[in-house]
């Protein structure tokens, strides 16, 4: 097991598609709030992380991954922002490849926003904004579930590990000291260990505009 990491300097096109233009005008996210994002996805990277790439090797038993750009968006992050369908890049904002992902730090930006509205959609959904002002007591201390940390949460463990993540803690009365380790389950170990530290280094910064 083990990663590869690779950073190389974005090449962008001369020329925004004009339904990116258009995007990025939407785009509504704090600078504060992407820059946390970032902070703990690539900092310290070249090229402010846009041209990061990291490849996991998940063992025998599983596929590998990769995570892409500034925030290292994985695939199902790039399917929820409309970037990939299955395993084929859709050509959303003229995009019909990795490389041309990893080339417009633009492109990257907008499809962040894209991938929380779709988030924001998954919140209100599972009604986990009702979630939101709860406090945590974790082994290294409680944690604040604000809206903003929710949303970071979700984008590095996903929709699926976060609610249930939520359901587990709220049943073990917002306290999980103690507790998580001993989860047999390891994929839901880990996940609940992620989220948790996401919690916990996510600065507390507002979300939107």
């Amino acid at each position: 097991m083990g990663s590869k990491e690779i950073n190389r300097e974005p090449q962008p096109p001369k020329d925004l598609w004009p339904t990116l233009t258009e995007a990025l005008s939407r785009i509504d996210l704090t600078e504060a709030w992407k820059n946390g994002l970032a902070s703990l996805e690539t900092q310290g990277r070249p090229y402010y992380g846009y041209g990061t790439r990291v490849d996991d090797d998940y063992g025998p038993n599983r596929s590998p991954g990769y995570a892409l750009g500034r925030y290292q968006m994985r695939k199902p992050g790039l399917r929820d922002a409309g970037m990939l369908d299955g395993e084929r890049w859709t050509g959303k904002y003229g995009i019909n490849s990795e490389e041309e992902f990893m080339n417009n730090p633009a492109v990257q930006e907008a499809a962040l926003k894209d991938l929380t509205v779709k988030i924001e959609e998954y919140i209100k959904k599972g009604g986990l904004d009702k979630k939101v002002g709860k406090a945590i007591e974790s082994d290294q201390g409680k944690l604040d579930l604000s809206y903003s940390k929710l949303v970071a949460a979700i984008h590095n463990q996903g929709i699926g590990a976060t609610r249930d993540y939520l359901r587990w803690v709220e049943d073990n009365g917002w306290d999980s000291r103690g507790k998580i380790n001993s989860i047999e389950n390891g994929a839901r170990r880990n996940a609940f260990n992620g989220i948790e530290e996401r919690l916990r280094k996510f600065p507390d910064v507002p979300y939107k505009e």
